[in-house]
Formats: C-alpha cells, sequence, structure tokens
C-alpha cells in the first residue's frame, strides 16, 4: 500500500472540509431542538397531563357526588303518597358514573404511557448519546485530519490553500479600517 495519494483538486479538499464543519453544527443544532422538544414531552407526561386528568377525575367524583344526592333526595320525596319516578335523576346518576368511568381510564392511560414515554426516551438518549460521541471526538478528529492535510498542501504548493470564506471570515474578525473614499469632484 502506498502513502501517497492522487490529488487533483484542492477546491475539494477545502469544500469537504467546509461541509464537515457546516455538518457539525447543523448536527449540533439539531440535537438541542431535540433535547428541548424531549423535555417539553417528558413535562407534559410527567407533570401536566397527570394533574390535568387528576382534576378532571375529582371533578367527576364530585359530580356522582352531586348526582347522587339529588337522586337520593328524590327518592325521599313523596307526592300523593307515592314514591316519585326519579328518572331524571337516575339517568343523571349514570352519566355522571360513565363520564367518571372514562376520566378513570384516561388517567390510567396518562399513566401507562408516562412509563412507556420514559423507557422509550432513555433508550433514544443512549443511542443518541453516541451520536453525540460520533459528533464531538470523530468528527473532530476527521476535520483536525483535513486541517493538517491542508498545512500539508499549503507546505507543498508553497501558497496559501485556505478556503476565501475562511479568509472573509478571518478578515471581518481583524477588522480593518475601511479605505480612504476619494475626493468628491463637485
Amino acid at each position: 500500500m502506498s502513502d501517497s495519494a492522487k490529488l487533483t483538486s484542492v477546491d475539494a479538499v477545502l469544500a469537504f472540509a467546509a461541509a464537515l464543519r457546516e455538518f457539525r453544527e447543523a448536527a449540533g443544532l439539531i440535537l438541542i431542538a431535540h433535547d428541548q422538544n424531549v423535555r417539553r414531552l417528558e413535562q407534559t407526561f410527567a407533570h401536566e397531563l397527570p394533574r390535568y386528568w387528576a382534576q378532571r377525575v375529582k371533578h367527576g367524583y364530585d359530580q356522582v357526588d352531586r348526582a347522587r344526592s339529588a337522586l337520593d333526595a328524590c327518592k325521599m320525596r313523596r307526592t300523593h303518597g307515592q314514591p316519585p319516578s326519579c328518572f331524571e335523576e337516575q339517568k343523571a346518576y349514570q352519566t355522571a358514573r360513565r363520564r367518571l368511568s372514562r376520566l378513570e381510564q384516561m388517567d390510567e392511560v396518562v399513566r401507562h404511557w408516562n412509563i412507556k414515554l420514559s423507557g422509550e426516551i432513555e433508550e433514544c438518549r443512549g443511542r443518541l448519546g453516541k451520536f453525540r460521541g460520533v459528533l464531538d471526538i470523530d468528527l473532530e478528529k476527521t476535520i483536525a485530519l483535513v486541517d493538517r492535510i491542508l498545512t500539508s498542501l499549503e507546505g507543498y504548493l508553497g501558497r496559501s490553500v485556505q478556503d476565501p470564506e475562511q479568509d472573509a471570515a478571518a478578515d471581518s474578525k481583524t477588522e480593518k479600517p475601511p479605505p480612504p473614499k476619494p475626493p468628491d469632484p463637485a
């Protein structure tokens, strides 16, 4: 195996280095956005939804209690010595119990998915941790290697091979004063 390479374009190496840096930046931003979204999702499932459904279940119990009290009060009344039908009160009581049952089911569903979501998030974090390692270690090593190659090329060619965009960025950091304006021939 030979230690030499056939390099036909310095511009290709410069473009590759720029693409690596751009990828590193974009991937980092995507990981930050992903972390924020996951934290919001965790907050919703771990705190907001359980609190919401617990309040709804409590309200459901209150409705059942009120409907039961109204039914009991109706059954105690006598009109002309006959027990009342209490049809409306019975129906309201059954409706309140059905609503409470659905609310309790939703509360249980949220608890179930909170547990499942926690496991999935931990698995995702593990996999993304490996990707972060690739970005932070492997990609940095690759960028450093490409930079060393560019430095070697500069020595071989005897001239600067820096990317014009990097030259412009470096020039803007040094902030040279603007050139003087020519006199106005008025």
